[in-house]
């Protein structure tokens, strides 16, 4: 089941794993999903023949397995027939060499985090790398665990100055896009934590949740800038 994203003992649903074997699988890895009771299986497992176009192993394991059927009249053996039940996801041909190419074009993204005009300012700095804080976030959009990747995207129309009557400070050009994306990431937090968590200061993520797994909700190293023009 994928219905949900993991356990409170931190071994993870299916969820969690289908995002470990997207990962794993675009870095060049072949991943396996297993029984965890019985452990001393796995050598048994990537023993099994890997057969390229989507099919690993002469025995089906479940619906979502890249394992293949034995070929019609093909009698099935004993050894066959005591394949563990398994799920095996065979590595991308050309996987994604450079992390920041990956993280922005090799992984499917979850969901939307809106940031405000000083994370934006920051983020975008051409001297620097900094990471997103919760601080610095205003909405988000999508349903996604720890560790999927995001859009990070910032809105200038929701942040024009104003003075303490309402007035425009500031004019907005009719050319200004509504939405700016400043890059993607993988994130620290699942969007529930986020929409818990957002506006506040990291000292404060321990109030909210009652724990606190990251300062940071994208850490710089899993975040990669779009290349884009400051507004």
């Amino acid at each position: 089941s994928v219905a949900s994203a993991g356990s409170s003992l931190g071994t993870g649903g299916m969820v969690t794993k289908l995002i470990a074997a997207e990962l794993a699988t675009a870095a060049g890895v072949t991943t396996v999903i297993a029984r965890g009771s019985a452990p001393q299986r796995i050598f048994q497992i990537i023993s099994l023949p890997i057969q390229r176009g989507g099919r690993a192993s002469p025995k089906p394991t479940s619906p979502t397995s890249s394992a293949s059927e034995p070929e019609a009249g093909a009698a099935t053996s004993a050894s066959e027939s005591a394949i563990p039940l398994h799920t095996r996801f065979i590595a991308k041909d050309n996987p994604m060499v450079d992390r920041k190419w990956w993280i922005l074009h090799g992984l499917h993204t979850a969901g939307t985090i809106y940031i405000d005009r000083g994370a934006y300012k920051t983020i975008t700095k051409a001297t620097q790398k900094s990471s997103l804080f919760a601080a610095g976030i205003v909405n988000c959009k999508g349903t996604f665990v720890a560790q999927q990747s995001v859009r990070v995207v910032y809105r200038p129309r929701d942040f024009i100055k104003k003075d303490g009557q309402g007035i425009v400070l500031e004019e907005i050009g009719p050319n200004e896009p509504e939405e700016i994306e400043v890059g993607k990431g993988l994130v620290n937090y699942a969007s529930h934590e986020i929409s818990r968590i957002m506006g506040c200061h990291s000292s404060q993520i321990s109030e909210r949740l009652g724990y606190a797994d990251a300062e940071c909700v994208i850490h710089r190293a899993n975040l990669t800038r779009t290349k884009l023009t400051k507004p």
